[in-house]
C-alpha cells in the first residue's frame, strides 16, 4: 500500500521492501510475484531497508516518532534483533558494507552519518553536520547521501574526513533529491545456494549464514509443500 524503501537479492533475484502503511516487511520475486511476509509485528512505521547477502542478513530503519531503532534478522524473518536504539531521532536512508562488514544510516533530526559493525557494536560518527540526510549508498568505500536541504549529492570516506560535494545541484533542478544507489563496475563474489536453479526451490530461496538457504512459500500457500 505505501513502500517505502526496497534491497535486492541480486544472486537469489528476490526484492526486499518495507510497507509503512501495512507495517510490514515482505520479500517476493523480481517480478512480484511470490509475495511473502517476513516480519508483521511491533512495526510502526518502517523506512530503510538494506541486506548483507553475504550471511543472509536483513537490516531496518522504523521511523517510529517515539522509539526509532534499527533492526537485523535473517532473510526469513527469524532471530529478529534490535541493534541501535539510542540516540535515533529520524532514521532515513541505510547502507551495508559487505567488505567491511559495517552499517552506516543517515538521521535527519540528528544530522549526522552514523555507522556500527554489523554486530551492532562499534557505533561512531561519521558526520555531524548533515542537514536532512534522506538515502545513503555505500560505493568502494564512500558512503553518498541525498540531502533534502541542501539538495544536493554530498559524499565523504566511511572513516570521516572531509566532505566531498558530488552533485551540487542535482539532476531535478531545485526539487527535493529521493532515493540514491551505487553500482560496482564488478560484480561482487558472493557464496550464495540460491544461486543455481533457485536453490532448488518451488517458490523463494532466502539466503542464510555460511552459505546455507531456507525455501519459503509465499502467503496463503501451506508451508510444508516448501520445506526442504
Amino acid at each position: 500500500k505505501s513502500p517505502e524503501g526496497i534491497a535486492i537479492d541480486f544472486i537469489a533475484r528476490n526484492m526486499f521492501f518495507t510497507d509503512s502503511e501495512l507495517d510490514t516487511l515482505q520479500v517476493s520475486k523480481l517480478d512480484g510475484s511470490s509475495i511473502k511476509t517476513l516480519v508483521s509485528t511491533d512495526m510502526v512505521n518502517p523506512r530503510a531497508i538494506t541486506l548483507d547477502i553475504s550471511r543472509g542478513v536483513i537490516y531496518w530503519t522504523d521511523w517510529n516518532r517515539n522509539h526509532p531503532q534499527i533492526e537485523r534478522s535473517n532473510m526469513d524473518g527469524t532471530q529478529r534483533k534490535v541493534l541501535v536504539t539510542e540516540g535515533l531521532r529520524l532514521p532515513n536512508g541505510l547502507a551495508f558494507d559487505t567488505f567491511s562488514q559495517t552499517l552506516c544510516w543517515g538521521d535527519a533530526g540528528t544530522q549526522s552519518i552514523d555507522c556500527i559493525r554489523s554486530d551492532g557494536e562499534g557505533r561512531r560518527v561519521v558526520y555531524d553536520k548533515a542537514t536532512y540526510p534522506f538515502d545513503i549508498t555505500f560505493l568502494n568505500n564512500i558512503i553518498y547521501w541525498t540531502d533534502w536541504e541542501r539538495r544536493d549529492i554530498p559524499n565523504i570516506n566511511q572513516n570521516g574526513g572531509e566532505v566531498n560535494q558530488a552533485l551540487k545541484q542535482a539532476i531535478g533542478g531545485n526539487g527535493r533529491v529521493y532515493g540514491i544507489t551505487a553500482v560496482k563496475d564488478y560484480c561482487p563474489r558472493v557464496r550464495s545456494s540460491c544461486g543455481f536453479n533457485n536453490g532448488g526451490c518451488k517458490y523463494l530461496c532466502l539466503a542464510s549464514a555460511n552459505g546455507g538457504r531456507t525455501c519459503v512459500c509465499p502467503d496463503g500457500v501451506d508451508p510444508r509443500i516448501c520445506q526442504q
